[in-house]
């Protein structure tokens, strides 16, 4: 089991979402403030530094997916998918997923490459609403990020 600290949106509220059924999820889920381990909580707001987070957004358990077959991986305790066989890292499953909330070129190239497109040259001309899109901790995607700055530059001739 890895041991990441997933990043919540710090202004989300409440919602009155039951907790996870803590039995059924095989990974750490650490406060993005403090890092304290939110496991076994039952109101989604940190017991150290009083973050309110929602709870899909903290354990998005029910949405992770196989990267190869789309198996959903809910209620598994092994990391590897029953389905087709191959095995996984919990955290490869969170980055994927927290990737594909990401509406940034990038990263949506592949599913909706027009429409990604132009929303991050439209965020790209706003750096404010640009960089509230952006979490440092996610990896670079370089090839996509050529094609884009290719377009960008080939438009601009």
């Amino acid at each position: 089991m890895g041991r990441t600290t997933l990043i919540m949106d710090t202004g989300a509220s409440a919602s009155g979402q039951p907790a996870p059924d803590w039995e059924r999820v095989p990974f750490f889920v650490g406060c993005a403030r403090c890092g304290q381990d939110l496991r076994g909580l039952v109101e989604p707001k940190c017991p150290a530094c009083a973050l309110e987070f929602e709870w899909a957004d903290a354990v998005p358990v029910e949405e992770l997916t196989c990267a190869v077959c789309g198996y959903h991986l809910y209620g598994l305790q092994e990391s590897r998918c029953p389905e087709c066989g191959v095995g996984f890292t919990w955290d490869e499953a969170l980055d994927r997923y927290r990737r594909q909330k990401i509406d940034l070129f990038e990263y949506q190239w592949r599913r909706r490459p027009i429409r990604s497109f132009f929303r991050t040259w439209r965020k790209a001309l706003f750096p404010t609403s640009f960089w509230k899109s952006v979490d440092i901790h996610d990896p670079p995607r370089v090839g996509p990020l050529l094609v884009f700055a290719l377009v960008i530059h080939l438009g601009s001739c």
